[in-house]
C-alpha cells in the first residue's frame, strides 16, 4: 500500500498549563496542507518490522512510524512482518509533524490492510500512545485540538486560500523548546480562549484576511519569527496564509494549500 502523509500547521496554538504527567494542556486549531512525504507498507514473509527512508533519520526504535507499526503487532497475532519504506519531503524538525504523519499513515494502513476495523476511540488511543500530533494527522483536515492533542473536534474546513512556508536548516526538538517556554513562563500561563474562538470564526466565515490577522503561536514569546509570519508548531518553520491567487518569486519559498484529509491511499495493493 503507497500512502501520501501530509504536514500539517498550526494555525493557533495556546499551552496552558503544565500538567502532572510532564505533558502539557494545549489549545489547538491544526490544519493539514499539501505538503507530504511518501510512505509504503509492504508484506514481508519474516515476523520483523522493518523501516527504510530516504533520509538517515530512521533509528528504529526512535522512528515513530516503527513504534506505530510495533503497537499494532502488539494487540494482533500475525504469521508474517512489514517493511515500511519512507520518502521524505517534510523537512525534520520543522513543526510540520513529518514524523507524526508518517506513524498515522502506518495506522491507517494496517487498519485498512488487515481488515481490523478499529473504533474511533480505539484510533486515538493507539495514535496517542505514538505521539501527540498523531491523532490529529490521521484524520486531519481542519480540527480543533485539546489535551495532549488526543481530544478532536471537526471544523468546517476553508480551502479557498494557499499557506506559504518558509524553511531555515535549524532543527527544533519539541521537548527542548517545552523546557525553554515553561522556563520563560514560570507557570504564568495566559488564557487564550478569546483568540482561539476568533480564529474559529475567521475559518468559518471563509475570512482569509482574518485567518491571516488571527493566527497565533505562544511558542512564538520564547522563538522571534519576521513580522505577519507564524511558526507552523514547536519546530523552526514559518508560515503565512496569502490569497488563493498569490505566486511566490521567492525560491525558498513553498507553497502549499489546505487540504480535507491526513492521510491518502495512492495505491492499495498488498503484496
Amino acid at each position: 500500500m503507497l500512502m501520501k502523509s501530509f504536514a500539517k500547521i498550526n494555525l493557533g496554538l495556546a499551552i496552558k498549563n503544565k500538567r502532572t504527567d510532564g505533558f502539557h494542556d494545549l489549545d489547538m486549531i491544526m490544519q493539514s496542507v499539501s505538503l507530504f512525504d511518501l510512505v509504503k507498507i509492504s508484506k514481508i514473509d519474516s515476523k520483523k518490522i522493518l523501516i527504510y527512508c530516504d533520509k538517515n533519520i530512521c533509528k528504529f526504535e526512535q522512528n515513530l512510524a516503527y513504534r506505530a507499526a510495533k503497537i499494532i503487532f502488539s494487540l494482533i497475532n500475525l504469521n508474517f512482518g512489514i517493511k515500511i519504506e519512507i520518502k521524505k519531503n517534510i523537512p525534520v524538525g520543522a513543526g510540520l509533524g513529518g514524523g507524526s504523519s508518517n506513524a498515522a499513515a502506518v495506522i491507517f494502513g494496517l487498519n485498512k490492510i488487515l481488515n481490523l476495523n478499529f473504533q474511533e476511540n480505539k484510533i486515538i488511543e493507539i495514535c496517542t500512545k505514538v505521539g501527540s500530533d498523531v491523532p490529529f494527522c490521521y484524520y486531519g483536515g481542519t480540527m480543533f485540538c485539546q489535551g495532549k492533542g488526543e481530544i478532536l473536534s471537526k471544523i468546517d474546513s476553508f480551502t479557498g486560500y494557499k499557506i506559504l512556508l518558509k524553511f531555515n536548516n535549524k532543527k527544533n526538538y519539541t521537548k527542548n523548546i517545552f523546557e525553554k517556554f515553561d522556563n520563560f513562563m514560570q507557570n504564568n500561563f495566559e488564557n487564550n480562549n478569546s483568540k482561539i474562538k476568533i480564529l474559529k470564526e475567521a475559518i468559518l466565515f471563509k475570512n482569509t484576511n482574518k485567518i491571516q490577522e488571527n493566527c497565533f503561536n505562544d511558542f512564538e514569546k520564547i522563538i522571534q519569527v519576521p513580522n505577519s509570519w507564524h511558526l507552523t508548531g514547536s519546530g523552526s518553520a514559518i508560515f503565512k496564509i496569502v490569497n488563493k491567487n498569490y505566486i511566490s518569486l521567492d525560491k525558498n519559498n513553498i507553497i502549499c494549500e489546505p487540504v480535507n484529509h491526513g492521510v491518502e491511499i495512492i495505491e492499495n495493493n498488498w503484496n
